[in-house]
């Protein structure tokens, strides 16, 4: 190998030494902090390793927040709005491709369209259908949003 090579496979790793450096700086600072005492959180200058390890942070959580619920409700949501979404996606799919009818150029383009307006300008819109539906903080009134979307076809 020569000096060249060398010297920018050198300069090249230390580069990407240096960048996993700061990315992985805020996960060790994250698990530190979470293994520091309540006090210990605000010493000045910075601790990087707690001088005493505690649990109290994480038995806590567990104890003031209903973390169990907190997952049931993610794993739910998320599970069922894949399920709908894949399955309406399908037949959307399935339609579009094998099924001659008029007005098919005229709905896929409508539909295509759809995906191009942003999640953030419907969110409104959505909140106040469920809220004349009655459907805020209910299952439904999460899901009935996000079940059927042109993105699942593509």
């Amino acid at each position: 190998m020569n000096l060249k090579k060398l010297s920018r496979r050198t300069v090249y790793y230390l580069v990407m030494l240096a960048f996993s450096f700061f990315i992985l700086l805020p996960f060790f600072w994250m698990v530190s902090t979470s293994l520091k005492e309540a006090k210990a959180l605000t010493v000045l200058p910075i601790q990087w390793f707690p001088e005493k390890i505690s649990f109290d942070g994480f038995v806590k959580i567990f104890d003031v927040f209903p973390f169990g619920r907190a997952i049931f409700n993610s794993i739910f949501i998320s599970t069922l709005i894949t399920f709908v979404t894949v399955m309406s996606a399908c037949m959307a799919a399935y339609v579009f491709s094998k099924i001659k009818f008029r007005g098919r150029e005229v709905l896929f383009g409508i539909y295509i369209a759809t995906m191009m307006i942003p999640a953030n300008i419907t969110m409104i819109p959505n909140y106040l259908t469920l809220k004349h539906l009655s459907l805020l903080n209910s299952y439904v009134g999460i899901m009935l949003p996000s079940l059927f979307n042109a993105f699942g076809t593509f």
